[in-house]
């Protein structure tokens, strides 16, 4: 059968799972571009930057990049650059920005007209979003004791939905490469794109 026919008959919570895991892949693609150039905490001409407080987006201009209100609110956490949750209802970055994310999409083998094909027969499906590069982890704490299996230490703390803690314990334990812990939880929760507004999860 079809390529169409076979999709069709896969399991909607399976097809939103892939959709979503993605969609996490390309923007973690985006997030790699990032770091390596030193530009998770600058604003470019282009970007869609993130507001901390209230979760809305603006477009960057050149004045804006290079403002000097703009490095402080940066450096004050209010604002990140965002990446790409590509979709059907996800609002596209400008100028280079924009050219640098389509060409990372080029790579995973998908076009935008794909994802405009998608979107008129399976606009629910891949809705799409912005998501911040980065996120605050607040209300935060350590401690240690012992219980009837020994010493522990024990980590607290708040991340927005779509999070992962196994990345935040990753930074903090700084285990050898290739070290796998948490039974590999943060590979089998690809965060959908449609939880924006979901309360905030508590991690141990």
């Amino acid at each position: 059968r079809t390529p169409e026919q076979a999709f069709r008959d896969v399991d909607r919570k399976a097809l939103t799972y892939h959709v979503a895991a993605a969609q996490s892949a390309m923007f973690n693609a985006m997030l790699d571009q990032r770091l390596e150039n030193d530009e998770l905490t600058k604003l470019k001409p282009g970007d869609l930057a993130f507001k901390h407080d209230n979760g809305a987006t603006f477009l960057v201009d050149p004045l804006t990049a290079d403002s000097e209100d703009t490095h402080r609110r940066l450096g004050a956490f209010e604002i990140s650059p965002t990446g790409p949750m590509w979709g059907a209802t996800m609002q596209r970055a400008d100028d280079e920005v924009d050219v640098d994310e389509t060409e990372a999409l080029a790579e995973f083998g998908i076009t935008i007209e794909d994802l405009e094909a998608c979107a008129r027969r399976q606009k629910d499906l891949v809705r799409g979003a912005r998501r911040p590069y980065r996120v605050p982890v607040t209300n935060h704490d350590v401690e240690a004791g012992v219980d009837e299996h020994g010493p522990f230490i024990r980590c607290v703390f708040d991340l927005p939905k779509g999070s992962f803690a196994t990345a935040v314990l990753r930074e903090i334990m700084k285990p050898p490469e290739g070290r796998v812990f948490l039974d590999q939880r943060e590979h089998a929760e690809a965060p959908a794109p449609d939880d924006e507004h979901a309360d905030d999860e508590r991690a141990n």
